[in-house]
């Protein structure tokens, strides 16, 4: 027996869907640039009484809020039609590293927590879009930082022979079992009443999906709640050059 299911309507659908958040994406950037250009004006402007100045100040920290939620919304849509522009190249693992700990120190400060790395693949350097593989680690490590109150966050570099394996490691809240399968679902959150607060779309492990996937790659989590949760994501040994 053999059954056929027409899939044209699902695809119109979501071709559809992905132009819509492509076009509204980018309509609201204009209207949300002048928001943010306008109050950061009047927050350099003297003579507001306090009680106006935290006014002026929350309308820009919330039009930023917003501006990036758009960003990764973009983002998004066009990584999900298979972005063309990822032009492949050498990447240090050090300084990546190095560039991310100094760019992330005033969430971890405040909570007390370290970034270290560790090291075993046997090479310094590894080929990818560094500009796409950046914004993989920026995103992991803002998700681990959201989620842990103490310890830390460790990121390993190590292979496995036809893949590199990189994890991105915490010593936060975790991740119900139950939700492991579904964390890299766009607009999926687990815990959706913190997520809420911190104004978090809940797109940025689908981002971290697609960027792994153009690469050739896969990626996954291991969680135990209370104990932590660690990313794992790997590059195609196919794609590095000889060391």
């Amino acid at each position: 027996m053999i059954v056929f299911h027409d899939v044209t309507e699902l695809r119109r659908l979501e071709d559809l869907r992905k132009e819509f958040i492509s076009n509204i994406s980018h309509e609201l950037k204009t209207p949300l640039t002048s928001i943010k250009g306008f109050s950061e004006t009047l927050l350099d402007e003297e003579g507001f009484e306090l009680r106006h100045r935290d006014f002026i100040r929350r309308i820009h920290q919330n039009s930023n809020q917003l501006s990036e939620m758009i960003d990764d919304l973009f983002s998004l849509a066009r990584l999900e039609t298979g972005d063309p522009r990822i032009e492949f190249g050498p990447v240090d693992f050090e300084s990546l590293m190095t560039d991310l700990r100094a760019a992330f120190a005033d969430l971890l400060n405040p909570k007390g927590l370290q970034l270290t790395w560790t090291n075993s693949a046997g090479s310094k350097t590894f080929i990818a879009g560094e500009r796409y593989i950046r914004r993989v680690f920026e995103n992991l490590i803002q998700n681990a930082i959201q989620y842990t109150d103490n310890g830390g966050i460790d990121i390993g570099f190590s292979d496995l022979g036809e893949e590199l394996r990189f994890t991105v490691r915490d010593t936060g809240k975790g991740i119900p079992r139950q939700d492991l399968e579904r964390v890299f679902e766009r607009f999926y959150r687990v815990d959706k009443d913190r997520s809420r607060s911190t104004g978090g779309p809940g797109i940025g492990l689908a981002i971290v999906k697609h960027i792994v996937h153009l690469h050739g790659g896969r990626v996954w989590a291991e969680s135990q709640l209370k104990c932590g949760t660690a990313i794992h994501f790997t590059l195609p040994r196919s794609s590095q050059s000889s060391d």
